[in-house]
């Protein structure tokens, strides 16, 4: 019985690692894809967005 349930909980630790890796893995393919597509925006825009976020006044 005791087995059974360390077993379980090892691939409940398993899974969960898992999960971890791949929420890390889907937040820096959302930063390299924000860093690709910003300078495209910033571009488009002539820099008017970056000034406007870096200086409210």
């Amino acid at each position: 019985m005791e087995r059974s349930t360390q077993t379980l909980n090892g691939a409940a630790e398993t899974k969960k690692i898992q999960t971890d890796k791949r929420q890390i893995l889907s937040i820096q393919t959302e930063r390299l894809l924000w860093f690709l597509v910003f300078p495209v925006l910033y571009l488009q825009h002539g820099g008017k967005l970056w000034r406007v976020s870096v200086s409210p006044s």
